[in-house]
């Protein structure tokens, strides 16, 4: 056996670390052990550039009858804070429960150094408390969030001003006043805003297209003002990269409205900028998430995702209207998904004539637990021209996903991947539009209750094919012929028993 490495031996950076891996608490133990270890620990700052407090419960209150942290642990808090304060760079306070952080925390923080700073409340953050933010002027990253129903209070926004080099910004409360927001706009070097209201509607987002620097915007708010949340545009702000929007109703533009299906708390959407490059279709993948990737197309003006969940579509609002309402022109956007939303194939209907289709370059389509129009018993009602059942009922389920289907990829030409998640096929076999996609590269089907797959030309082009978490017994035959197949996933199929003849006749797999 060889001999027992000596702690001593290693740098002294590498024993901080595994000191460091025994608990940082106010007072550890083991610094008690030898001077050099007591230096070790309190003496190397790469030990706390970052630091996290969680606030523990407690029974005593304050002089207001709020709820304190044990003395002695604050006690112990200060005494390190004042030991370590001045090389913490990133800190992260959490209260608990009812106790918030404690107000003496923050002077013992080396105001200049500090550079990333998360501060949750479980109730509200006292005006005092945020004042004493604005001495923090290194910022380049803040976080303020209130679990309960209090404001943000206004001085919240002296915090920002005071913050030259400040970045990224996130406020979370259950109001966020509109006094609040414009004070947004003295921090014009911004490049990520993210506000959260919980208990009553944001207030207008329009002056924050101020804020030019801006690389990416979230906007969530649980409950909807008159008329729903007014999303601002891709056009709005020259430098965004995300723009991402929650609420129960939008109002995308005069007289178009897009609303939170029935059973859905809220609606939510984003449009996300693709990396130059887009990874490859991994052999490697995970059952029942996403898998496979088309090439980048290299738009001009860059390639766009449009992601959202919770969205009713139809008629009254066709994605192409949403589409282009957000600013979404020609054929940037190369990847679609869209989870939980309740659909029919009149949202895929083409635009009038002579308007540029915004689904024609989409390459990738993820369809996740998708919900029937009309949310009748969990047929997919038929419209827009699709077969009626007599006396104008919904069409048979596998007539309705066909139809769905069918209009869908109608309107994406160039679609080269498909995942589709969640979503029982009536029959447990594909419907017949998806088999004629002879485009596909990558097809996915988990969780479909999939008990078979006929032989079809689709099959035969396919590099990846994934049918995990579904009702298969055997071997599909089609398999035989996917001369071109790289990768499969059949994992999660319980009733699966692959014979030896199977394995033979798929021993062209993959050649």
């Amino acid at each position: 056996m060889p001999a027992a490495t000596r702690f001593t031996t290693f740098p002294e950076e590498i024993q901080g670390l595994i000191l460091a891996r025994c608990g940082l608490e106010d007072c550890p133990p083991f610094v008690l052990f030898c001077k050099a270890w007591h230096r070790l620990v309190y003496e190397q700052p790469e030990l706390w550039r970052s630091l996290r407090v969680h606030v523990p419960e407690s029974g005593s209150t304050t002089g207001g009858g709020s709820p304190a942290p044990p003395l002695r642990w604050l006690a112990g808090k200060l005494a390190l804070r004042r030991r370590v304060g001045p090389l913490v760079s990133r800190l992260h306070l959490v209260g608990s429960g009812s106790v918030g952080v404690p107000p003496q925390l923050l002077p013992c923080l080396q105001q200049a150094t500090l550079e990333e700073l998360i501060l949750t409340q479980p109730r509200e953050l006292p005006p005092a408390m945020a004042s004493t933010l604005t001495g923090f002027s290194g910022l380049h990253s803040l976080e303020l969030a209130v679990l309960g129903t209090r404001p943000l209070p206004l001085t919240t926004t002296q915090a920002v001003a005071a913050a030259p080099g400040l970045r990224r910004l996130t406020l979370m409360a259950g109001r966020l006043q509109p006094a609040l927001l414009r004070g947004c706009l003295a921090a014009q070097q911004l490049t990520l805003l993210e506000l959260t209201s919980s208990d009553v509607p944001l207030p207008p987002l329009h002056p924050l297209t101020a804020l030019t620097a801006l690389r990416e915007l979230s906007a969530f708010e649980w409950c909807s003002g008159a008329g729903g949340m007014r999303p601002l545009p891709l056009s709005a702000f020259p430098a965004i990269r995300r723009l991402a929007f929650r609420s129960t109703a939008f109002q995308l533009a005069d007289g178009l409205e897009a609303r939170s299906a029935p059973g859905a708390r809220y609606a939510m959407f984003q449009l996300r900028m693709l990396p130059a490059a887009a990874a490859q279709p991994s052999p490697h993948l995970r059952p029942s998430q996403p898998v496979g990737q088309p090439a980048a197309s290299a738009s001009p003006g860059g390639d766009w995702v449009f992601a959202c969940s919770g969205l009713e579509l139809g008629r009254e609002l066709p994605l192409h209207a949403m589409l282009r309402a957000l600013g979404v022109r020609g054929a940037s956007l190369v990847r679609l998904s869209m989870e939980e939303c309740q659909l029919s194939p009149a949202a895929f209907l083409p635009p009038p004539p002579g308007s540029s289709d915004p689904l024609a370059g989409v390459q990738r389509l993820i369809l996740e637990s998708l919900l029937p129009a009309g949310g009748g018993g969990g047929n997919f009602a038929a419209e827009g021209g699709q077969p009626h059942q007599p006396g104008g009922g919904a069409a048979p389920p596998s007539e309705g996903l066909d139809a769905l289907l069918r209009q869908m990829m109608l309107s994406m030409p160039r679609l080269s991947v498909l995942n589709l998640l969640g979503t029982p096929l009536p029959g447990g076999s594909p419907p017949a539009s998806l088999l004629q996609l002879t485009r596909l590269t990558v097809l996915q089907m988990s969780g479909c209750q999939l008990a078979t797959l006929p032989q079809s030309p689709v099959v035969s082009r396919l590099a990846v094919l994934a049918l995990d978490s579904n009702n298969l017994e055997v071997l599909p035959p089609a398999l035989a012929g996917a001369r071109q197949l790289e990768t499969l996933v059949l994992t999660g199929n319980p009733e699966l028993r692959v014979a030896a003849a199977d394995v033979e006749a798929g021993g062209a797999l993959g050649a």
